[in-house]
């Protein structure tokens, strides 16, 4: 296997029918086109990486790992930026209740809080934070299962664990064409 960047390896001895920028793929969805919503975040999420090199590429799973990861550790950013958010919200409400009460002396001797805007987060379509990762793999092994995927394992050395690579099938390719109606070139 011939490693292209970190985690992804050049497809070899497979013709496939058409280039990766010719098909289409959503942030991690394909409607209508693998049947169940597993498969197609699996499949979009190993197909992203050939659409961005313009390059038909297999995905190790630790590359695989480390992209959930991100966007799992953005979620939870955001989510604690919205609860910090709240916190100070309320914070704002009860200093104005208590200078209400006191027909603003409060004011005098206490520091009034100051609410920060939460930045706008626009969270990708993805399985993973209502299910977890275990939706992407019954996903990676019902296309393995169905030969639109093609897993080859990569033999580490004695300092290294062995490597799963995950590898679209021109089965897999023929499938996306036919539903996205892409007459090969």
């Amino acid at each position: 296997m011939k490693e292209i960047q970190k985690g992804l390896y050049e497809v070899e001895g497979q013709q496939m029918p058409c280039s990766a920028a010719d098909i289409r793929i959503g942030l991690y969805v394909l409607p209508g086109t693998l049947d169940r919503m597993e498969r197609e975040e699996a499949a979009t999420r190993i197909l992203r990486f050939s659409k961005e090199l313009d390059q038909w590429v297999g995905v190790s799973w630790g590359r695989l790992l480390e992209q959930m990861q991100e966007e799992v550790d953005e979620q939870q950013a955001h989510q604690e930026k919205v609860e910090q958010h709240y916190v100070v919200a309320d914070e704002l409400r009860k200093y104005r209740f208590r200078n209400f009460l006191t027909f603003g002396l409060y004011s005098h001797f206490a520091e009034k809080p100051v609410v920060l805007e939460v930045p706008e987060y626009n969270a990708p379509f993805t399985g993973i934070f209502l299910w977890g990762v275990n939706h992407v793999v019954t996903g990676i092994h019902e296309l393995i299962e169905a030969g639109m995927l093609r897993l080859e394992t990569k033999e580490g050395s004695e300092n290294e664990e062995a490597l799963d690579v995950f590898f679209p099938t021109p089965s897999l390719i023929q499938r996306i064409m036919q539903k996205q109606n892409i007459v090969p070139a």
